[in-house]
């Protein structure tokens, strides 16, 4: 599971599993969320190289769950968001199925139409014989919400009813 809340010019993420959350910044991807299969863990204690968890026969064997153990601890992190970033939360069916971050920046990113852009994340995997489930969701932040200041009040008018005269 992974999810994303935007406010006050900040993303905080927060997952537990292998479902990843990505931030697309002039041009760059950067993973935002933590894996939690059997192989990551053991890159993160330094016991295996990133090149050989790529293709660990336990990749998808996970270390935290949700509805497995008790109790669970999940990843948590707050970014600064810049006008432009894009942020993709998706399922790890997009990896399984072959699409690279690369890639998937590529089709998301392509016209600028991020609802067009995940249709075509969707469609390349299924291309390519997604074995897993696929989902995608992306959002863009179109303007630096930091500065946006209130409205002014606005006075309040009074209805014109039908027949009244002016």
């Amino acid at each position: 599971m992974v999810v994303a809340a935007i406010s006050k010019g900040e993303v905080g993420v927060l997952n537990v599993g292998d479902s990843p959350a990505y931030l697309f910044r002039n041009g760059d991807a950067k993973l935002i969320s933590q894996d939690h299969s059997w192989p990551a863990e053991q890159v993160r204690l330094g016991v295996i190289k990133p090149e050989e968890a790529a293709s660990h026969p336990l990749k998808h064997r996970l270390t935290r769950a949700i509805g497995v153990w008790e109790s669970i601890q999940s990843f948590e992190d707050k970014i600064k968001l810049q006008e432009g970033d894009a942020i993709v939360l998706c399922s790890d069916g997009v990896e399984t199925a072959g699409v690279s971050v690369e890639e998937m920046g590529k089709l998301l990113l392509k016209d600028g139409d991020l609802e067009n852009g995940a249709k075509r994340v969707i469609e390349r995997c299924r291309e390519l014989g997604a074995p897993d489930n696929v989902t995608v969701a992306v959002a863009r932040v179109d303007v630096d919400v930091t500065k946006t200041q209130a409205l002014p009040r606005l006075k309040k008018i009074g209805l014109m009813q039908k027949g009244a005269s002016h």
